[in-house]
């Protein structure tokens, strides 16, 4: 899930920073949760969608298929 991504952090302060740059970033926009993953990906330099895996189903991108 997306707490086990703060865990090895400092919590508090890293889900604020997260938030409020996604936050700034879509203010105003409807996303999906592809662009979620996208963002989050992102953020915390993950390779792949596995913290997604059981809790957001994500369409498969052409190069995954």
């Amino acid at each position: 899930m997306l707490w086990d991504l703060f865990q090895n952090n400092e919590e508090i302060k890293d889900i604020e920073q997260f938030l409020k740059s996604y936050y700034q970033f879509y203010n105003y926009k409807e996303i999906d949760s592809t662009e979620f993953a996208r963002f989050t990906k992102y953020y915390f330099d993950l390779e792949d969608d596995s913290v997604f895996k059981g809790w957001l189903k994500l369409d498969k991108t052409k190069n995954e298929e």
